[in-house]
């Protein structure tokens, strides 16, 4: 069997589609399938349009990764509404012809996926053409946090065409239980529940940090053992709000003077950041790592003392369950359906809000209560054991569903 995954560049792989690392440094959720679907015997080919200057393919442990470039006209540019609704319409019609053109004397698709709801059309006309199985899958959304909670007119029309896409025939909608309350969505347009499926990502639940490699981060950081170490782990965009993080440094280092902030990740609010830090004068005791390869991140996870999340609209993000598996103390606020995950004083602490002074005062707590953090750590730890799911599991479940529908699609054919 063969399938199909058509997507947007996804800025975590954007360096290695680039060829510039060898292997993705975020996302797992996006491209843990792929190899899953290729352990499993099927041929794997994913198609990736963006600014790229030519068409290529590279090869990902036996998956072919086409790399579709945008209409010229459409590149690095940022296009006003509604005219941005164009530009997706014209990276499906390229997206489509590079995947109709991949299968001239080969074996056409069994399954096609639509990894972003802004490529559903052509999925879906490839699907009708193929006569293959149609999956809408959405790594989250603010859609309903759009619709419900008071957005600009601007962003609720724009969610009308998204809208337009989750309703549009598929055979099966998986969405990502990130917190977002995709469910909600789901329900709001009226998505039969017999072909919608909301699931949390999985874990890698047996790799824990190795306590040499994180030693090694640690003197390449130029951190001692008697620094109290907190950590920020995502994507700097605007809604992850590092910079609550940074507002609340001045005051923690009033009382706890040893303490260093370490900020995982890259991206277009990187230089914000960093200047924030440096009108506070506090360059000393932060530091920014950039961007990592994902099979680094459990040991860079091993130094921290604190792991904080204080993202808008959620905070149950992957990097969150991450540092559940790791035994991590962590330190989040009651967003979205984080409260799903985190239990405050059993598993973590879950603040009331975000605000500078209630992390200060978090963190000021916790660093003087050492046996409450061992105790919030190894709770962390249990319910990952005993509620997460492995990569292995989480996908085989899904492969197995993809598998019924389709046997159950070729059946009625």
């Amino acid at each position: 069997m063969r399938v199909f995954f058509l997507t947007l560049e996804w800025t975590a792989l954007r360096r290695f589609v680039r060829r510039q690392v060898g292997f993705p440094e975020g996302m797992p959720s996006v491209y843990l399938p792929w190899l899953q679907f290729k352990k499993r015997g099927y041929d794997v080919d994913v198609f990736i349009v963006g600014d790229f200057e030519k068409r290529d393919i590279l090869d990902f442990q036996g998956c072919s990764i086409h790399l579709v470039p945008s209409p010229k006209f459409c590149r690095n540019k940022v296009w006003p509404f509604p005219l941005d609704q164009l530009r997706r319409l014209a990276d499906n019609i390229m997206i489509y012809l590079a995947a109709i053109s991949s299968t001239h004397g080969q074996q056409p698709p069994d399954v096609i996926y639509s990894y972003r709801v802004e490529v559903t059309f052509a999925v879906w006309a490839l699907a009708r053409h193929y006569h293959a199985l149609f999956i809408k899958r959405v790594f989250g959304t603010w859609a309903y946090a759009f619709w419900t909670h008071g957005a600009r007119l601007r962003d609720k029309i724009n969610m009308l065409f998204d809208f337009v896409r989750w309703l549009w025939p598929s055979d099966m909608l998986i969405v990502t239980n990130d917190g977002t309350e995709g469910n909600k969505v789901a329900e709001l347009l009226r998505i039969r529940k017999s072909k919608f499926r909301m699931w949390l990502n999985g874990v890698d639940k047996e790799r824990l940090p190795s306590r040499d490699n994180s030693l090694a981060w640690k003197s390449r950081l130029g951190l001692s053992e008697d620094h109290f170490v907190l950590m920020c782990l995502s994507r700097l965009d605007g809604w992850k709000r590092q910079d609550r993080v940074i507002s609340a440094m001045p005051l923690i280092i009033k009382q706890i003077p040893s303490v260093r902030l370490v900020i995982v990740g890259d991206g277009p609010k990187r230089q914000e950041l960093e200047e924030m830090v440096r009108e506070l004068s506090i360059e000393s005791r932060v530091q920014f790592t950039g961007m990592i390869e994902h099979n680094k991140v459990r040991d860079m996870l091993g130094i921290a003392d604190v792991f904080l999340q204080t993202n808008d609209l959620s905070c149950l993000g992957n990097t969150l369950l991450e540092a559940m598996v790791c035994g991590r103390v962590i330190v989040t606020w009651d967003v979205g359906t984080t409260r799903d995950v985190i239990v405050d004083d059993e598993n973590g602490c879950l603040m009331p809000d975000a605000e500078p002074e209630t992390i200060a005062r978090t963190v000021i707590t916790l660093a003087k209560q050492p046996d409450r953090r061992k105790r919030l750590a190894r709770g962390a730890r249990r319910f990952a054991e005993e509620h997460l799911q492995s990569w292995d599991e989480r996908l085989d479940m899904e492969i197995d569903l993809i598998e019924d529908l389709y046997s159950r699609k070729k059946q009625r054919r």
